[in-house]
């Protein structure tokens, strides 16, 4: 299998580009999320009902509009 090298660039340059404008600089992983349901799991959450937890690292902070 090939890959068009430009292709590829493109889309890094585009993630990179959105990257920036993320507080956390990073893109999120699958931990991120394991760590949020492990969180939901654990009695740490029992007082927390009819939520949204959005992780986004912090994306809807710089942009509340977008979301």
């Amino acid at each position: 299998m090939t890959t068009d090298k430009n292709t590829s660039d493109e889309q890094n340059q585009s993630t990179l580009g959105k990257l920036d404008s993320v507080p956390a600089k990073r893109p999120g992983n699958v931990k991120d999320m394991a760590r949020v349901a492990l969180f939901l799991g654990s009695r740490g959450s029992e007082y927390l009902n009819g939520q949204i937890i959005a992780v986004d690292g912090g994306y809807l902070l710089a942009f509340p509009s977008a979301g």
